[in-house]
């Protein structure tokens, strides 16, 4: 730990950088350093040049020039360091926010450490002043081998960027956003789904690229840079500032125009602007941008030369139809691999054959030999007429996955291997599993398949489903989240969901099925909340309403309590305490059907991650029209098993139910394609807790995953004290620490401050 942390932070940057910063007017510099943000660029400067992923600055979180500390952790690589890392910087917010409390009990407090920190608040600091600090004490994970490693890779694209942003107009500084977004890992990935090196989410990125289950070009640096390049012009050509139009790339352009509505120019919103959304990432990202144009700009100052990546010489060959991707290798003598790394935007089924890649795809090669005789001899069994369908199959009561695997004529080893089912290979109804196709070779994450000669068939309990209770519709902001990683809105009216399905596991060993916990369910009424059909107060100013994935039901809200399991199970692997959580636990398949001859039409059942708009995008169709069709007005919000009839005039409810499946297993492929369950943990519901809350707020994980790891919970119908299993995640990677380092709430036990520090 550091000796002196209570140094200021000029001085701290001085002696360590020498670094000086001139304030330009908006008018005559498109990258203003205004006055009210050098603090905050100066700390985001030694947080990528100075303090490493070993090292956390203890801070305040509103005013960046007021560093409590700098504490040690654990290399990301040692055992438990995730654990233990979270506990060190949890204990160090409690004990600075233990000493501000007493400081605002006693502002005139004569203990050394206490003065010390009452100093960094300057002469006129208050009891108030205190009491307010305290609830900002947060920790930052230094970034300099971090960003180190970002400059590295940046090589092999920098120049190549730099030239798009100035072929269309803009400030070739925009090349450095990357640095902030990513570290430039053409393969990053977020636990709510962002992509790529611009980070871009489905719904954003769909708008300017081909996303897909197929193609991702989110994932390739160069055409995500031309969609990085048309969403940064939007948002300048309706904000009319690069300030306002970087931080709308993180907070959304909406919120921006809302914010300059309200209170004009960029540093006025960022003295004053407050909102839901509108926290500490947003307001700091237009400071961290202009600090990693700065660290990048004279890398050589803070981190000496560099042997940057250099870019690999390519070849292209754009396919005049379908084909499979090792045939293409063979053809052209390039090893998978190499593929692989010059065709980021192809997805995992493509390389594992369960797809092919898509007709008109420009395939990338290395350089060195001519591809253009090589076309010419291009036999022509090599191309595929249309697309391989994916295959995959919905559990039903009373199915063994040796009766499925036999019904599609794969070996049960095969089905248990492609669909990660775990030692006991345990499923449930209504889950969808992966059908695998020959030359296939999924990869376990976890553990190994039980073999099939010595192994049962895997049995579902035949119970009969419990009554479903309809759930009350809700409309929640996405509470932390920027504008840009929100889904597109939807808009839909209630309707009777069907009852849903419950049923406990039976492993490939002989078990009794589990008695399913029973709980009283708790009424809105009494819950403080206003029935249905009773109208809330319309808020004091315009509210946003962000678009939301499915909500489940609500109960009044409450602190999260988290009840370890007892015993040695608390400590389990997560394979061996529920069912494999790379299953889709979605029933992809319509309920009913009508088959008029000019509009038929098919009836769903709402899934979570699921919006009004992945609906219409599936079928062809515009979200118009299946508002009409189901007699749906504007502006509500679709709910958990909420009913709903699509039109099938453009597609068939085959292609449609493809569709469906591809997005939910992209969802879980490229998650568990960076993270991995590290553990789980049994948490009992409380009041305030539905499907929303728990992921986005209390667990700050995807509610597909909380959902895949509970699949015999309705999360429409939670009841009070309810056990549900919650993931603890952490990376594939532990060398690529996450940006945001405050603790879940559920990963330590809070410790008690020693008095002695006062």
């Amino acid at each position: 730990m550091q000796k002196a942390p209570f140094r200021p932070l000029a001085l701290i940057v001085a002696i360590v950088a020498g670094i000086s910063f001139n304030s330009y007017p908006a008018a005559a510099e498109p990258f203003p350093q205004y006055d009210n943000i050098q603090p905050n660029v100066t700390f985001w400067i030694m947080a990528y040049s100075k303090y490493s992923t070993q090292q956390a600055v203890v801070h305040d979180s509103r005013h960046l020039d007021i560093i409590y500390d700098v504490i040690d952790l654990k290399p990301h690589d040692a055992y438990r360091a995730r654990k233990i890392n979270r506990s060190r910087m949890k204990r160090a917010r409690a004990k600075y926010e233990k000493i501000l409390k007493h400081l605002a009990a006693n502002p005139a407090s004569k203990n050394h450490t206490a003065r010390q920190v009452a100093e960094l608040f300057g002469p006129g600091a208050s009891a108030k002043t205190f009491r307010r600090a305290a609830r900002r004490v947060r920790c930052q994970i230094g970034q300099k081998d971090r960003f180190k490693a970002g400059l590295v890779r940046s090589g092999a694209f920098i120049d190549r960027i730099r030239q798009i942003f100035v072929a269309n107009g803009l400030p070739v500084e925009l090349a450095y956003l990357p640095h902030v977004e990513s570290s430039f890992n053409y393969q990053a990935y977020s636990k709510f789904g962002a992509a790529g090196i611009w980070q871009f989410t489905r719904s954003t990125g769909k708008r300017f690229m081909d996303v897909g289950y197929v193609l991702d070009e989110r994932r390739d640096p160069l055409s995500a840079t031309h969609a990085a390049v048309a969403l940064l012009k939007e948002n300048y050509e309706k904000l009319g500032s690069w300030p306002l139009a970087i931080t709308a790339y993180n907070h959304g352009a909406s919120g921006m125009e809302r914010a300059k509505h309200k209170f004009g120019d960029y540093p006025s919103i960022f003295d004053h602007y407050r909102s839901r959304t509108f926290k500490f990432a947003s307001r700091n990202f237009y400071s961290e941008f202009l600090a990693a144009v700065h660290v990048a700009s004279n890398y050589q100052d803070y981190f000496g030369e560099l042997v940057l990546d250099r870019p690999l010489p390519i070849r292209t060959v754009k396919l005049e139809a379908f084909a499979d991707f090792e045939d293409l290798c063979r053809h052209y003598g390039v090893s998978a691999e190499m593929a692989k790394s010059l065709n980021p935007a192809l997805r995992p089924p493509v390389f594992n054959g369960q797809k092919y890649v898509p007709k008109g795809y420009t395939f990338r090669l290395p350089a060195g030999f001519e591809v253009a005789s090589a076309v010419d001899a291009l036999p022509s069994a090599l191309y595929k007429h249309r697309q391989k369908p994916s295959r995959f199959y919905t559990v039903q009561r009373g199915d063994t996955a040796g009766r499925i695997a036999r019904s599609h004529g794969v070996k049960l080893s095969d089905l248990i291997l492609a669909n990660n089912l775990g030692r006991r290979a345990t499923i449930f109804p209504r889950q969808t599993l992966r059908i695998p196709v020959h030359r296939a070779s999924p990869v376990p994450t976890k553990i190994q398949p039980p073999e099939p000669e010595t192994s049962g068939p895997v049995l579902l309990a035949k119970t009969e489903p419990p009554e479903h209770k309809k759930p009350e519709p809700a409309s929640l902001d996405k509470a932390g989240l920027s504008e840009h990683e929100k889904s597109e809105p939807v808009s839909l009216a209630e309707a009777e969901p069907p009852e849903h399905e419950k049923s406990e596991p039976v492993s490939l060993a002989e078990a009794e099925p589990l008695e399913p916990e029973k709980s009283e369910p708790v009424s809105l009424a009494k819950a403080g909340l206003p029935e249905p059909g009773k109208k809330d107060k319309a808020p004091a100013e315009p509210v946003t309403k962000y678009p939301e994935p499915v909500l489940a039901s609500v109960i009044p809200t409450s602190i999260p309590k988290v009840v370890p399991l007892s015993g040695h199970e608390d400590s389990l692997p997560a394979d061996e305490q529920v069912p494999s959580a790379e299953v889709v636990s979605v029933d992809v398949r319509f309920t009913g059907f009508h088959p008029h001859p000019k509009r038929p039409t098919g009836t769903l059942q709402v899934e979570v991650e699921e919006t009004l708009g992945h609906f219409a995008e599936w079928a062809g169709v515009r979200t118009q029209e299946i508002r009409r069709l189901n007699g749906l007005p504007f502006g509500q919000t679709l709910h958990l098993h909420q009913r709903v009839k699509i039109p099938l005039r453009r597609v068939s409810a085959q292609v449609f139910e493809e569709q469906r499946y591809e997005y939910h297993k992209r969802l879980q492929e490229d998650f568990f394609a960076v993270y991995r369950i590290s553990e789980l943990r049994a948490y009992h519901v409380q009041r305030g807790d539905n499907l929303w809350t728990l992921g986005l707020n209390k667990f700050d994980i995807p509610m597909w995953l909380l959902k895949n790891c509970n699949p015999e919970i309705d999360f429409a119908d939670l009841r009070m004290q309810q056990k549900l299993m919650v993931p603890i995640i952490e990376k594939q990677d532990m060398d690529a620490p996450e940006m945001d380092t405050e603790s879940e709430p559920d990963e330590v036990e809070e410790q008690e401050v020693p008095n002695s520090i006062l």
